[in-house]
């Protein structure tokens, strides 16, 4: 059972863009228990979601392509229709609203649309503030994703983001 738990983390991170995650993340099984995030809780934040150890960072508004344009599985059910690139994934639900993702996701979005893509909430990411739950994970490694996503959070959120 222990080996079928370590293909299924090693497959989905490859499909999370694995490069990305660190090593850590898979031998632990962090990705096994992956959801697609969710809406802030009741006081408006992430942080009781950000204790699966994935979907920590709060982003004011879904664009109505982010399951299209971050990739693996939020990508598998995208209609590629160009007026709607969302249409039939679990995003076209909450296009507008603020949403608590992946900070895999978000790391490999802004590695590919920017950092103006997706506006983060800084105070409401995390686990308690943007540097428990995101910039600590990111700074246990290194990738070109991950320094851009570090470099975003610090121009959205400041040096005290600890990114």
């Amino acid at each position: 059972m222990r080996a079928a738990a370590g293909l299924f983390a090693t497959a989905t991170a490859a499909v999370l863009r694995g490069p990305g995650v660190p090593a850590a993340w898979l031998q632990t099984g962090t990705l096994m228990n992956a959801t697609v995030g969710g809406h802030p809780e009741g006081d408006g934040t992430c942080h009781q979601q950000c204790h699966d150890g994935t979907h920590c960072v709060l982003i004011k508004s879904m664009p109505n392509d982010f399951c299209s344009q971050s990739g693996g599985p939020n990508a598998m059910q995208a209609s590629g229709d160009s007026s709607d690139p969302d249409a039939g994934t679990w995003c076209e639900r909450y296009h507008g609203q603020p949403w608590c993702i992946c900070k895999w996701a978000f790391a490999g979005t802004v590695n590919s649309r920017g950092c103006d893509y997706v506006q983060v909430d800084c105070g409401k990411s995390g686990t308690d503030g943007i540097s428990h739950g995101v910039c600590d994970a990111y700074n246990e490694g290194s990738s070109t994703e991950i320094d851009k996503a570090k470099e975003c959070i610090r121009q959205q959120c400041g040096a005290q983001s600890g990114c």
